[in-house]
């Protein structure tokens, strides 16, 4: 078994249980984290920050911040799906005076009244979208946009200092 094989089951199972409870997630981080421990040959008790180092991996959730950007990125500059790309509405669309917040190229989030709402696609782009820094969703080339979340995620993943849009 090698991180080429594994890797993209992982990819796919953290994207189809995205929104799934936050103990069903960290049950999928546990078990990529015993996938890199069985790769790797490493005790029960080594540390996975090591692990994921020696493997050069990212961790599920950052991983997930970055697949979750590249689709947003698509769907917002009209390259992506229309099924998802109507769903994200410039707050200058929106609000009838410009205001800061207008003008930074930021999203619309819905209001919702359930949690189940909030959690939907079209609430979860917006938050997300309007958590990024404005020197990362103005860039509008994909490769490049890809290449700058990986590697703030890269840097925010070695300091420790990781929060994402729930």
């Amino acid at each position: 078994m090698s991180i080429p094989v594994v890797v993209p089951y992982f990819d796919y199972w953290d994207t189809v249980y995205c929104t799934t409870s936050l103990h069903n997630l960290d049950r999928l981080q546990k078990l990529q984290s015993s996938a890199c421990r069985s790769i790797l040959g490493r005790e029960r008790d080594a540390s996975t920050e090591e692990m994921h180092k020696d493997l050069s991996l990212l961790r599920l959730d950052a991983r997930r911040f970055i697949h979750m950007g590249m689709e947003f990125h698509k769907s917002v500059h009209g390259n992506g799906d229309y099924s998802l790309s109507h769903f994200f509405v410039p707050l200058i669309n929106v609000r009838a005076r410009q205001t800061r917040a207008s003008t930074a190229k930021r999203l619309h989030v819905p209001r919702f009244k359930t949690n189940v709402g909030s959690k939907a696609i079209r609430v979860r782009g917006p938050v997300f979208w309007n958590t990024l820094d404005e020197s990362i969703t103005s860039i509008e080339d994909c490769k490049v946009f890809k290449r700058e979340i990986s590697t703030s995620m890269s840097q925010a993943n070695t300091l420790g200092n990781l929060n994402f849009p729930t």
